[in-house]
């Protein structure tokens, strides 16, 4: 594929036509009857000094461009720092993205563009604008590894924009698409959940659904967790069919690969309209003494989403588990050649008894005359030590208040 096809001239500011009326004024007043006198010097900043002025801009244009140049290293692809953070450089970033014929210079080109603009324009950074896209639109399906790897990085700023660019959208969603190598799908996937979660697309959301039925556990396990952070675009589309994404996640529950179960858990608890109340409650049940902490620690905080307090009876037995709510998948490998790993963890529960104790903390709010538990786990992270005490007191509780916590579903208005 061609990185560099020809590129249409730079558009420069039309200062032809803003002086344009002048000019004529000053012609008629020139051949008006009665006119004496020699011709007048034009005034200045007038029409026939605007190619000297274009010309000037240009040649500081193309100054700025070697400077900038010239202070990457030859075989680096980043830029210093301090320019690719610089504001007044974001456009020629583009520019040498654009134009440039060396791979290692359009990537770091390319690497720059998310410091030097802003999804949204502030008075220091501008935002995404129609060159921007246009260059992006050229690299993300880039048969250089690298340079596509950074344009789908770039692409977070017009994507994360209030409205996403609707053409750079499509061109990722068709890199998502099953019949794309692995590597370049999984890329795609993940610049595609950058896209502000109540902004997405259907095709975005579709491109999600579609990769549940992957045989790659990374690919299973980042569609899930794009699918939900996306409630609120879901709610409002018809496209994904609610009875099959339904039936897809609660058979992902019992997959082979612990991030794609615990994922699958994510989902039900972030899309409490998916499936039915009683579903939801069985699926954190029968996944709390799953053989991964990662998915115990996620039944857990479903658990406390299922807004049912019988589950409290459950969650006892792992008040004192201490073991890491973390996961890392790896055996796979990304655009550039390296190999991958996706970290699955659960914000704010670093263990499974920090999952536990949160979810038995808010599900006693729903025990009726019973006396509220009070935990100390708040705050930064708590040491193995004070989540010890803190089940300890939790266990007390439960033997004091056992009696009043239902172990029936209730049924909610």
């Amino acid at each position: 594929m061609n990185e560099r096809p020809s590129r249409p001239a730079h558009l420069r500011p039309a200062l032809w036509l803003l002086l344009g009326a002048g000019g004529v004024a000053l012609a008629a007043s020139y051949l008006a009857p009665g006119s004496e006198g020699a011709e007048p010097a034009p005034p200045a900043g007038s029409a026939e000094r605007a190619p000297t002025n274009e010309r000037e801009r240009d040649g500081e244009r193309a100054a700025a461009l070697a400077t900038l140049r010239a202070r990457r290293a030859p075989n680096s692809t980043r830029f210093p720092p301090e320019l690719a953070r610089a504001p007044e450089n974001a456009r020629l970033f583009t520019e040498l993205a654009a134009t440039s014929t060396d791979p290692r210079e359009i990537e770091a080109a390319l690497r720059a563009i998310p410091f030097a603009y802003a999804s949204r324009p502030t008075p220091r950074r501008p935002g995404p604008d129609a060159e921007l896209e246009r260059v992006l639109l050229e690299h993300v399906a880039s048969e250089h590894p690298a340079i596509a790897l950074a344009a789908l990085a770039a692409a977070a700023v017009p994507l994360m924009a209030k409205e996403p660019s609707a053409a750079l959208t499509d061109a990722i969603v068709d890199l998502a698409d099953a019949d794309q190598p692995t590597p370049r799908r999984y890329a795609a996937l993940e610049a595609l959940n950058r896209v502000r979660p109540n902004r997405r697309a259907d095709s975005v959301l579709v491109a999600f659904e579609r990769t549940l039925a992957a045989p790659e556990p990374h690919l299973v396990s980042l569609a899930l967790l794009a699918l939900g952070e996306s409630g609120r675009s879901l709610e409002q589309s018809s496209a994904v069919n609610r009875d099959a994404l339904a039936a897809r996640v609660l058979e992902l529950a019992h997959h082979s690969d612990p991030g794609v179960r615990g994922r699958a858990l994510f989902v039900l608890a972030e899309l409490p309209w998916l499936v039915a109340p009683k579903l939801r409650v069985e699926a954190a049940r029968d996944h709390l003494d799953d053989r991964h902490p990662f998915v115990r620690a996620q039944a857990a905080a479903l658990s406390a989403r299922c807004d049912q307090p019988m589950a409290i009876h459950w969650l006892v037995g792992l008040f004192g588990d201490l073991e890491p709510a973390r996961y890392e998948l790896t055996g796979w490998t990304q655009l550039d050649g390296k190999p991958g790993t996706l970290v699955h963890l659960l914000p704010g529960r670093s263990r499974v008894a920090d999952a536990a104790l949160f979810a038995a903390q808010s599900l006693a709010q729903g025990v009726s005359h019973a006396t509220p538990l009070r935990l100390t786990l708040g705050g930064r992270a708590a040491s193995d030590e004070t989540v010890l005490q803190n089940a300890k007191l939790a266990r007390a509780w439960y033997r004091a208040e056992r009696a009043r916590i239902p172990r029936e579903f209730l049924e909610k208005p």
